[in-house]
């Protein structure tokens, strides 16, 4: 898990992984706040090797009680 202070960082940060892993079984998902997240969860069940999020402590705890890390 990538954790960023601001929005604005932590798209770039999955951008740059996507296109690092590109080609490879490489997922990525992007949770920030703002906009609803179970929009932006979708993703983790299936799975994913990187995960970025805002540096807000709210948003990492409800990221990893409803999806415990492996």
């Amino acid at each position: 898990m990538v954790l960023t202070p601001t929005r604005e960082l932590g798209i770039p940060v999955e951008d740059q992984a996507m296109m690092i892993g590109k080609g490879l079984p490489f997922k990525t998902a992007l949770v920030v706040g703002g906009d609803p997240i179970a929009r932006q969860l979708y993703r983790v069940p299936q799975g994913v090797e990187l995960g970025s999020t805002l540096r807000k402590e709210s948003m990492v705890v409800e990221v990893v009680c409803r999806y415990p890390l492996a």
